[in-house]
């Protein structure tokens, strides 16, 4: 899982987006905008990690899963 986040140099606002990978053509993958008001990286990596939980939580097999992510923020929690 990763984010992005820019500012669009016409408006000055910060634009983010997260993803969520679990394998090559896999349909749970996502990459998304952030939606809401508050847009930065931290948002963006909780809301990556708070999505795959979403998509982990539904595996009724219990297979055993990775989270990986180079936000210190996240890993920090």
């Amino acid at each position: 899982m990763d984010q992005h986040s820019k500012k669009n140099k016409r408006t000055k606002e910060l634009r983010a987006g997260y993803g969520v990978f679990f394998g090559d053509g896999d349909k749970r993958n996502i990459a998304a905008p952030l939606l809401g008001d508050k847009h930065d990286n931290n948002v963006a990596e909780l809301t990556a990690v708070d999505k795959a939980l979403d998509e982990v939580i539904k595996d009724v097999f219990c297979a055993k899963y990775t989270i990986a992510t180079d936000s210190h923020y996240c890993m920090n929690l």
